[in-house]
């Protein structure tokens, strides 16, 4: 929440798994047919080694594998953001992807391809948007939209997150009640 915004370009970025269920490759071809815009993908997966060698392949100079990364390097990588991807593919209904609570707390912009229960997470959030998994055109017009607005900071995300999902706040709240309701 202590993020300071320093976006001279737009710059869409995802943190979190490369795997399977995360679909990532999308980004490709979105990246492909966005030059203008980078994108920083941060994390680590099965996934990755294979798309890095299809992004050299096809010569995309605007996608930007950056493996893992530690917490302070991570914020200086939100601080360039302008956009925030996730992303869940069919099949994962009832998955709620942490990265998503993280994203929330930055107050950046969430763009989340996915359905289930993450999509009533993402509607309860200022500056997010919904949009259907692994479709690189419905992502592009998207991340055009977004582009062409002012970009905001939702305060009322990282509030929210905050009051709501923050663990040690939590323990605090359950030990009153326990307190309560034990003396």
């Amino acid at each position: 929440a202590n993020l300071s915004f320093d976006t001279n370009k737009f710059t869409v970025t995802y943190v979190g798994n490369i795997g399977l269920a995360q679909k990532i490759g999308v980004l490709l071809e979105v990246a492909k047919n966005l030059l203008e815009i980078d994108f920083f993908i941060i994390g680590d997966g099965v996934e990755r080694r294979e798309l890095e060698e299809r992004a050299k392949e096809i010569n995309l100079k605007n996608i930007f594998f950056l493996g893992k990364v530690n917490w302070e390097e991570l914020n200086k990588y939100y601080s360039k953001t302008s956009l925030l991807f996730a992303q869940l593919d069919y099949g994962f209904d009832s998955a709620v992807p942490s990265k998503l609570y993280e994203y929330a707390a930055t107050g950046l912009p969430i763009l989340y391809a996915g359905v289930g229960e993450a999509v009533n997470f993402i509607k309860v959030l200022e500056n997010s948007y919904v949009i259907e998994p692994n479709s690189s055109d419905t992502i592009i017009k998207k991340i055009k939209e977004i582009n062409d607005k002012k970009q905001v900071i939702s305060f009322y995300n990282r509030n929210f997150i905050k009051e709501n999902f923050i663990r040690e706040k939590n323990s605090k709240k359950l030990l009153k009640i326990l307190e309560n309701y034990y003396v």
